[in-house]
């Protein structure tokens, strides 16, 4: 799709490949199975890269990029702006789609000298199949299989659209946000009239850096308190 145009960009899942430092950006080659395009992280991405996110064979949903020209270089790259991390490193690089058609080889016996006569004898022949090549699996096919295998909580996640921090509102009834967890609080215990029970705080922080405080309570703190891991990447739906 052309960065362009005024419709909105359809979200791409790609493989990140020979992700390398550039500066304060991060540049790779973004690989679908079939077609490898160079490209570059935004300089507010590179955080991902630093605390695990984004990975060197990983793969990550685009959400928003423009395509740009490097001065220094004579081809065009993929600047991505904005982007979720779908996956952790995979074992190996994705490949592109490969169907081989077998094919016999024949294979017939030497010419057999004999001390009287030269007497030569074709066999048969033996025929030999090479095995058909394993077909790779593409990135969307990847993304489909791993979605199936979630959890519902965490399946989700994975195919709502995430929501800034800054446009909730109480009158939301269906959410989900992608934060990072940059203070934790102890648990606390109190009593009032209404009983005993306890509490703790945590303050998140979205990818465009806006804050919220959480507060929970009871069963939902002793649930989470341990869960709750300083510096790590949740998904919250519904609060």
């Amino acid at each position: 799709p052309s960065p362009d145009s005024s419709s909105e960009i359809p979200e791409i899942v790609v493989q990140v490949v020979d992700l390398k430092p550039a500066g304060n950006r991060y540049m790779f080659t973004a690989s679908d199975g079939k077609t490898k395009v160079k490209a570059i992280l935004q300089s507010n991405l590179s955080s991902e890269v630093i605390y695990g996110n984004i990975q060197n064979l990983g793969l990550i949903c685009i959400l928003d990029y423009t395509l740009n020209d490097i001065p220094t270089k004579n081809e065009k790259y993929l600047i991505v702006t904005k982007c979720e991390m779908v996956s952790p490193a995979l074992e190996a690089e994705i490949k592109t789609e490969v169907k081989s058609e077998e094919t016999d080889t024949i294979l017939k016996p030497k010419q057999e000298m004999d001390i009287k006569s030269e007497i030569k004898r074709e066999g048969p022949g033996i025929i030999l199949k090479p095995k058909q090549e394993l077909v790779a699996k593409s990135a969307a096919q990847i993304v489909h299989e791993q979605n199936g295998n979630m959890a519902p909580a965490a399946r989700m996640a994975m195919t709502r659209r995430v929501h800034p921090l800054v446009s909730l509102n109480p009158y939301q009834g269906n959410w989900t946000i992608k934060v990072r967890l940059t203070s934790k609080g102890n648990m606390r215990t109190y009593k009032n009239a209404r009983g005993e029970g306890c509490v703790f705080n945590v303050e998140l922080t979205d990818e465009d850096g806006t804050q919220i405080q959480a507060t929970m309570f009871n069963e939902a703190a002793k649930k989470f308190h341990d869960k709750f891991q300083l510096g790590k990447v949740y998904y919250i739906s519904k609060g």
